[in-house]
């Protein structure tokens, strides 16, 4: 791939996912939250183990009859432990992005805020573990 083709994907793969967010009820009415979404997305896309367009069709085909969930976490060539890390980081979004529904008006609580603390935390801790299993 080249670098423009790179440069490309990672701006496709950040507005799809500032696009999520924003569906997912992300501030996006004023400048600096739109801002803080498009950067959040960049830091997912270029972090997140798998890409958003593996994710969507592992998650929507339909497979011999099988659960979204169940071939997202059964085994699969290769990728099983990149489709557990990716389940962890979304999860650690959603924990995260919980708290920003709750009425405390704090800047701490304001989008993105604590789905990045969340998923920071949740990506050192899965660094954490794996550097802990090589040694």
């Amino acid at each position: 791939m080249s670098v423009a083709g790179g440069l490309l994907f990672s701006l496709r793969e950040t507005l799809m996912w500032s696009a999520v967010f924003a569906l997912c009820g992300a501030a996006v009415e004023e400048a600096y939250p739109a801002l803080a979404t498009v950067v959040f997305g960049l830091v997912v896309s270029l972090t997140m183990p798998m890409r958003f367009t593996d994710i969507h069709q592992m998650l929507l085909a339909d497979v011999k009859g099988k659960s979204a969930l169940e071939r997202f976490l059964g085994k699969r060539d290769g990728n099983e432990e990149q489709a557990k890390k990716t389940f962890l980081l979304l999860t650690a979004i959603v924990l995260g992005a919980a708290f920003t529904q709750l009425d405390w008006n704090e800047w701490f609580q304001v989008w993105p805020y604590p789905a990045v603390v969340s998923f920071a935390l949740a990506h050192a801790a899965l660094l954490l573990l794996g550097l802990r299993r090589k040694v």
